[in-house]
């Protein structure tokens, strides 16, 4: 059960990483483009496409830490039960 916990925050603190990248880019005013190797490519963004951006990136931003600090918690008991185990 410590193993599916530390895997859905393992994902969770990727997925997370990996959205403020893409709202950083995007609030600077560029995005990736799949269809052309990934480059990035200049987007002008309305003021309400801007707002939501915004939005989203602070929020996710001040979620980073406690979301970090489960992570950190439950890697931290999974191996110390695997160091009891071999001890």
């Amino acid at each position: 059960m410590k193993d599916v916990f530390e895997r859905i925050f393992f994902r969770l603190f990727n997925w997370q990483i990996r959205l403020l990248i893409i709202l950083f880019r995007l609030f600077c005013g560029k995005k990736q483009n799949p269809l052309r190797n990934n480059r990035l490519d200049s987007h002008l963004c309305d003021i309400d496409q801007l707002f939501i951006v915004t939005l989203t990136f602070t929020i996710l931003l001040f979620l980073l830490p406690s979301i970090f600090m489960y992570y950190a918690v439950f890697t931290s008991v999974n191996n110390s039960f695997l160091f009891e185990k071999f001890y």
